[in-house]
């Protein structure tokens, strides 16, 4: 575990020999921890994953490897850590994308409530991109998918205020509406691809593809220029 910190804070930028390293690190100190939850291993890992001073990446990495050693109870500490205010976002976010909504009830954690508390609330972008994920990967769409949250998802497009980058992932997020609520999403992706002078390009062209894929429109493509395209990926 020493070696795989010291990976993260020495080697910044992690070729093929340095990500091989890591990935046999990180299958060692699982096989370890498996089925040993009380062991002095587990005390060590839960050491470092509070060590501030241990870098979000290899803290995220931590994360994961929690995850797959302990299966989808997380520990109190990493509860704790998901509710703290004052915790770095980027650590939040790979808790949610292990572990997804840990802090309400049963029935709360299996519902897609918790995601669009993050979508539209005041929390850092990083969460807020990583609930977009999990909505579109969420199991039993038809089940749990509302009016209710395509209205949020629209009220989020639209909103000036809203970042690029995040207006960029809701509109993607509509093709997995689109299916259960075909006018509804049809309207507000007509919204996004003619709001020439609101919204950025991309989201636009994100619009026309999913109208002229799943809604069988003919809409004239929206040209995006290459530092648009380098923006988005590079996000």
């Amino acid at each position: 575990m020493a070696e795989l910190k010291n990976s993260w804070q020495a080697e910044k930028i992690c070729h093929e020999d340095c990500s091989l390293k890591r990935r046999q690190a990180v299958e060692t100190i699982i096989k370890s921890l498996t089925g040993k939850p009380d062991s002095r291993l587990a005390k060590r890992l839960q050491n470092y994953f509070l060590d501030e001073e241990a870098g979000a990446e290899f803290r995220s990495e931590l994360v994961a490897i929690l995850r797959r050693a302990f299966g989808p109870d997380a520990p109190p500490y990493i509860k704790s850590y998901l509710a703290d205010s004052e915790a770095d976002p980027v650590i939040q976010a790979a808790i949610i994308a292990s572990y997804g909504g840990i802090l309400g009830s049963e029935e709360e954690n299996s519902s897609p409530d918790y995601y669009f508390t993050l979508l539209t609330g005041d929390y850092h972008p990083a969460l807020k991109q990583e609930a977009i994920k999990l909505l579109s990967d969420f199991p039993n769409k038809e089940k749990w998918f509302s009016l209710k949250q395509l209205e949020a998802i629209e009220s989020l497009i639209v909103d000036s205020a809203t970042e690029k980058s995040l207006r960029q992932s809701l509109v993607l997020l509509l093709s997995d509406y689109y299916p259960l609520f075909s006018e509804e999403t049809a309207v507000i992706l007509k919204t996004a691809y003619n709001a020439e002078n609101g919204q950025d390009e991309i989201s636009r062209a994100f619009a026309a593809d999913i109208l002229n894929k799943l809604g069988g429109e003919e809409l004239a493509p929206v040209a995006v220029s290459p530092a648009a395209w380098k923006e988005y990926y590079n996000n």
